[in-house]
Order: C-alpha cells, then structure tokens, then sequence
C-alpha cells in the first residue's frame, strides 16, 4: 500500500500540472452521432466534445511549454495522453485509495473557491479597516501578538567522561566559569541568542525550566559527549507595539473578516444544498481521531 501511495502522489502531481481537474470523473458520455466523443478505459469514459478541447487548446497555449505550438492534433494527442494515465491509474486502482480521492476533491474546491469568490464572499476593501477596527481587532486577540519568553544559554562540550564529571562539581559548588574551562581545557562553547523554549531541544527544555539566570545544568549526555548548559538570560513575554504593527494589524483584521464572511457563506451552501456526512461515519470518524488513528 505504501508503494501505491507513493505511486498516486507522482500521478497526482502530473495530473494537476495538466489541469486534469473534471477529467477525473467518470461521467456518461453522449453517443457518437450527437456531437460527441469518447474515451473509454476499464468501463469508465470522460465527456470530451469540441468545448472541452478547445478549453484545453486555450490552457496549453498559456504553458511556457507549449506556447506558441498549440495545432489541432498537439491538443488531441495531450488530451489522448492524459486519458491514458487517468486510465493506467484506474487499472491500478490508484482512484479507489483515500489520498487520491481527498487529493482531487482538494484540488477541485480550490479551484471552485477561486472561481467563485466573487459571488459568494464580495472583496472587503482594505480601507474599510479603520484605526479603530485594526485596535479593536489587536485588543481582542492579544494573545496573538505576545511575544513568549526568550532564553540565552551557553551550551559547554565535553568529549572526556572524567572531565564532565570534575566540572559538574565545580557547577554543583557555584565554582565553574564556563569561559575560563573553555580556554583551559580547548573545550566548544556555543552562546545561543534568546529564542523561545519551543524552538530548544525537549531534554534542554525539561532542564532549563527548572533554572534561574545564571545557574547550570546536570550533566547532559549524548552517545558521544556531555554538556553542561547555563542559563545566561530570560527575555519576558511582552505585547508587540500598535502602531508599529498597526498595518499588519490591520492586514490581520481584514483576513478575519474574510474567514468569517466565509463561514458564513459556507453555512448558507451546506442550508441551501442539504449537505451532511452520514452519521455513522461521522460517529466513526470521530472514535479514529480520539484514538489517534489515520484511518
């Protein structure tokens, strides 16, 4: 299965380079003698009249590839082609596994939200974003332009087991000088600028919690050397600027109106179309994710 799946992400990233987006559904085709055509490829076709060649026709000639040598019998031959990969893909079942069919789906509403942006959720002009608004919008969300708490370090290495041990003792007395052992015994010491706790290793993070400035680690072991760290410095949290982040507060501002003009526009589809997942699997799904799975 993991040899398929890789399999689909190649043909996924041929498919969309090519535009392949309703070609991928198996739809009815008109008989021959009313305008029409047909590929057909392990009982499935897909609808290919002049329109739809002739919208390929108008793609191709858009491509840097294809630019400029765009014939009559260079679009037949590619849309020929791609029928033949979505047929290979069938053949191999590639269009019955999960991935593929959350691919395609995920690929067609983002063309679909593109297209229809307009109707459904009208653009919000960014001057409608007042100095109010944009304060208002920072008050309520605070959180988001807190910046966390930094930590300084100094990491000291040390490759000889008898040596850690003598300069753990002399940490554990109050007596190292991380600069002076360095210098004495040819030792790495690396400064580290502030940066939040997240962005350190787990096991530095465990150690430098229970730290105050100034203070040293444990030994910390690797397979092959120690370290000694030493909190030099804790930058505390604090809340960004307004005004010098008042435009991109204001950027900020505007995509939250766009999200929520979205849901709303998203709520008033499902209403109008009746759309719902069968509670069953809803009631599944919903047990997978608790219990960590992927399905």
């Amino acid at each position: 299965m993991t040899t398929m799946r890789s399999g689909i992400m190649k043909l996924l990233f041929i498919l969309f380079l090519s535009g392949l987006l309703f070609a991928c559904q198996a739809v009815e085709a008109p008989q021959w003698s009313e305008g029409g055509a047909r590929a057909v490829g392990n009982g499935q076709q897909t609808r290919i009249d002049e329109d739809f060649l002739m919208a390929y026709a108008r793609h191709l000639a858009q491509t840097r590839e294809h630019r400029g040598q765009v014939t009559a019998d260079s679009v037949l031959e590619f849309v020929q082609n791609m029928e033949a990969l979505l047929a290979e893909a069938r053949a191999q079942g590639m269009d019955q596994v999960s991935e593929f069919q959350q691919a395609v789906h995920q690929f067609k509403t983002d063309l679909l939200m593109r297209a229809l942006q307009s109707e459904l959720v009208p653009e919000i002009p960014r001057e409608s974003i007042t100095d109010a608004d944009a304060r208002a919008f920072f008050d309520e969300n605070l959180h988001i332009y807190t910046r966390p708490e930094l930590y300084a370090l100094s990491v000291l290495t040390i490759h000889d087991p008898e040596l850690a041990q003598e300069l753990q003792d002399a940490a554990e007395r109050g007596e190292l000088v991380m600069e002076d052992a360095a210098a004495r015994h040819e030792l790495a010491l690396e400064s580290h600028d502030p940066m939040p706790m997240e962005r350190l290793p787990a096991v530095w993070r465990e150690v430098l919690a229970q730290l105050q400035p100034g203070e040293h680690s444990p030994l910390l072991a690797t397979p092959d050397r120690q370290a000694i760290l030493r909190l030099d410095r804790i930058v505390p949290e604090r809340v960004q600027d307004f005004e010098e982040r008042k435009e991109y507060i204001r950027n900020d501002a505007l995509y939250a109106r766009y999200r929520q003009a979205w849901q709303e526009a998203y709520k008033r589809l499902r209403q109008d179309h009746g759309i719902s997942i069968d509670p069953e699997v809803t009631e599944r799904f919903r047990e997978m994710m608790e219990e960590g799975g992927e399905g």
